[in-house]
């Protein structure tokens, strides 16, 4: 399934984005901006501290998961 199917999928299935907007369009923006919010504020925490980014890809990885998003095989464990 294509990334932006997935999105679809899970912006179908928010019943609280329904009500923000009235077109799938908006509702796809909405999606992707909040994701893209939650990112940076991952890749913005001073907290985490791994020479390797390793905790920060972790953190990508899981919000793409929390969302639907397919992250491939490499995640299956």
């Amino acid at each position: 399934m294509s990334l932006l199917d997935e999105i679809f999928v899970e912006v179908s299935a928010d019943t609280r984005m329904r009500l923000l907007a009235p077109n799938l369009a908006q509702l796809t923006e909405q999606f992707c901006y909040r994701m893209l919010e939650e990112i940076q504020n991952i890749i913005r925490d001073d907290q985490l501290d791994d020479p390797e980014c390793f905790a920060r890809i972790e953190q990508i990885v899981c919000l793409f998961e929390k969302h639907g998003i397919s992250t491939g095989g490499r995640h299956d464990f």
